[in-house]
């Protein structure tokens, strides 16, 4: 690569670093790792998804077991996803994938061409 291209590559992922979107990435995911709840709500989860796969192990997927541990883990993922915190993190991540996939589509274009 010739040093212009560098220089240039250099300069886009300073910009990217200082752009609002991922200021804001920064911000919300920290702010997700701070927060109890958020922990408390993720390990919930957790416990849920080993709850549903080992009723996934020892009965059918029909069973009673089988569908409360479902609705259980259900319920986690959506206490979760409803969780204040969580919703500002994923607007932030989609707010910069959208810079990033503009980023790539500048560089790159449609490749089929």
């Amino acid at each position: 690569m010739d040093s212009k291209l560098l220089i240039e590559l250099e300069n886009l992922k300073d910009d990217i670093k200082n752009s609002s979107e991922y200021m804001e990435y920064l911000d919300s995911e920290k702010e997700l790792e701070e927060s109890e709840e958020v922990q408390i709500l993720s390990y919930k989860k957790e416990m849920a998804i080993v709850d549903y796969e080992d009723s996934l192990k020892h009965f059918n997927e029909n069973s009673d077991e089988v569908k409360k541990a479902r609705e259980r883990l259900n319920k986690a993922i959506s206490l979760l996803n409803s969780h204040e915190i969580v919703i500002k993190y994923n607007k932030a991540l989609t707010k910069l994938n959208i810079l990033l996939r503009e980023v790539e589509q500048e560089i790159f274009g449609d490749l089929n061409d």
